[in-house]
């Protein structure tokens, strides 16, 4: 999982299945980070694991150390590509 630093929520979030893709990818996320308007010095990414299984969405408020669900719903899948 590559999870860029500059964006928020799910933007720019890809899956990459192997190390070959990983490198094409990254390549990818940095060219979108400066066309958005970042330095090339300002693209760096958060690298996870993946782990399979179904995924969900929580949209909440955090306010005065208490936690309010808004939504709790699934996220569907990408066809090609991993994006999240």
């Amino acid at each position: 999982m590559l999870k860029p630093l500059k964006l928020s929520g799910s933007r720019g979030v890809i899956r990459a299945n192997d190390a070959d893709e990983f490198m094409r990818l990254s390549i990818v996320l940095k060219r979108m980070l400066v066309a958005e308007g970042n330095s090339p010095y300002e693209t760096a990414f958060l690298v996870e694991d993946f782990i399979p299984g179904f995924e969900v969405a929580l949209e909440g408020i955090f306010t005065h150390g208490q936690l309010k669900v808004l939504a709790l719903f699934d996220k569907p899948r990408s066809i090609r590509w991993s994006v999240f």
